[in-house]
């Protein structure tokens, strides 16, 4: 087995990896038209790469839940898999209901803003200037 520090050294090259490839998979999405699907690939994609699983119950160490998933469909039988699409599920799920919050929110305050500039603007159109005659 690996010791402590090995391992962390390991998470820390997946993870500057992960940041490569998702702006990669940045770059990739950004000719989808409609923001919402765009925004939802992407967060997939990130839900995706950035999951961790316990790799067995007794222990402390984590893994990938794609790569555990991988390993467990080749080596193992197909029920062990799961788990970690349950998991993969619930995660992505709870990550999309943020998304929407937070897209809701936001378009709350646009609308919010837009409608404070809109009475800014009605109150300066209704002034007129006074005519010499």
């Amino acid at each position: 087995m690996f010791s402590f520090q090995e391992y962390l050294i390991g998470w820390g090259i997946y993870l500057f990896s992960v940041v490569g490839l998702l702006f990669v998979y940045w770059r990739m999405t950004r000719f989808i038209p409609w923001r919402y699907l765009r925004d939802c690939t992407r967060l997939l994609g990130a839900v995706f790469l950035l999951l961790p699983t316990v790799i067995e119950e007794s222990s402390n160490y984590w893994a990938p839940a794609w790569i555990k998933a991988l390993l467990n469909i080749i080596f193992s039988e197909i029920d062990a898999v799961w788990p970690i699409a349950r998991l993969f599920l619930i995660v992505l799920l709870a990550s999309y209901l943020i998304y929407f919050v937070l897209l809701l929110i936001s378009a709350g305050m646009s609308k919010m803003r837009s409608n404070s500039s809109a009475e800014q603007t009605s109150t300066h159109q209704e002034r007129t200037e006074p005519q010499i005659s």
